[in-house]
């Protein structure tokens, strides 16, 4: 007897059709703008439904937690970024090298902990109903989920790397190093714009008047950054600036700080889009492993520069930076993923008051 054939269009080959047309979606940003365009009232919707979710459970809600979290990422970004700018802005990104060998040991040994758990437990490696790795019935990988691995890695890196310029050109311009790091409050800017563009996020009053008082003081810090162009500098002082007056290193304290609120709502725009194939946790968990072992490789550079030698409390200060600065990074991601983009970041901004 010939054996049975299965038919053509069974509910697996249904279900593998459905989800790598999703992943070609999530590829093809073009063919999102079409969908978006041709429903226009489904952005309305979600952020509708996104104010009713924050609205429920009261006062101690969602409402409450991610408020929480984003001012308690403050204090640890803010923490974090007053030990390395102090300490080792002049080293250029160099210096990101020392907050690389001990937080990769950490984050790498939490992404191996957790797998050994997850196979001791369910005798496999991947979740079988919600893996980010690949499709389960179809055994596929998620090639979908290497963007926002990959962009979440690449703007830590770029963040650490413009702000620490940001913050040595502040130092030889005279410039409180946390007034540079004020700047990332118009990530808030920022955020509001494109998520409300991108997910229909509304702007309220409240977030206007912000983004007033966010632009004025960015004019306040660059008229602080010029405030020095009637002083007339000594040779010494020029030589202290690497050959640069006070105000051109203001000025380049201010273009590098610029960078930070930039890469920062990059990572937070990719964070809620892949938010429903990629929770954002997860996300910030898996690039911080990739993130810390690119900062390792800056060492080998730093290892060569002849006026800083490499020690061991060196190794420990830049740990305690780079983790204080990635557990920021983590709670200021809970926040975005579960409430407002914008407002969170203006929370996380306090962390320039550190």
């Amino acid at each position: 007897m010939a054996p049975e054939e299965q038919p053509a269009d069974s509910p697996r080959d249904r279900i593998g059709s459905v989800q790598e047309e999703d992943e070609k979606a999530a590829l093809s940003p073009s063919k999102n703008v079409k969908d978006t365009e041709d429903k226009p009232g489904l952005q309305k919707q979600k952020s509708q439904i996104l104010e009713q979710e924050l609205a429920a459970g009261g006062f101690f809600g969602k409402n409450c937690y991610w408020i929480s979290c984003s001012l308690a990422a403050g204090f640890f970004m803010g923490t974090g970024s007053a030990i390395f700018a102090t300490q080792y802005a002049d080293l250029g990104f160099q210096g990101g090298g020392l907050c690389g060998p001990g937080v990769f040991i950490i984050f790498f040994g939490i992404w191996l902990i957790r797998k050994i758990v997850y196979r001791c437990k369910h005798g496999r490696w991947t979740d079988a109903k919600d893996s980010r790795l690949i499709y389960v019935e179809t055994g596929k990988l998620r090639w979908s989920n290497l963007i926002p691995l990959l962009g979440n890695a690449t703007v830590n890196v770029s963040y650490l790397v413009v702000m620490t310029y940001a913050w040595y050109f502040a130092e030889l311009g005279d410039i409180n190093q946390g007034v540079v790091s004020a700047l990332l409050a118009l990530a808030s800017l920022i955020n509001v714009v494109t998520f409300y563009f991108g997910f229909g996020e509304k702007i309220g009053w409240l977030h206007l008047i912000g983004v007033v008082f966010m632009v004025a003081s960015v004019i306040c810090i660059g008229a602080a950054a010029g405030s020095h162009g009637g002083e007339v500098e000594t040779e010494g002082e020029l030589e202290a600036g690497g050959g640069r007056s006070k105000t051109l290193n203001g000025v380049l304290a201010i273009v590098c700080g610029l960078g930070g609120p930039t890469v920062v709502s990059t990572q937070h725009f990719l964070i809620r889009k892949f938010k429903p194939s990629y929770d954002g946790i997860e996300q910030a968990l898996d690039a911080s492993v990739i993130e810390f072992f690119v900062l390792t490789l800056f060492l080998i550079p730093l290892s060569d520069n002849s006026s800083f030698t490499i020690e061991w409390v060196d190794i420990a200060m830049g740990t305690a930076a780079g983790l204080l600065m990635c557990l920021g990074r983590i709670f200021v991601t809970i926040g975005v993923a579960v409430g407002l983009a914008g407002p969170a970041e203006a929370l996380m901004s306090t962390h320039a008051l550190y």
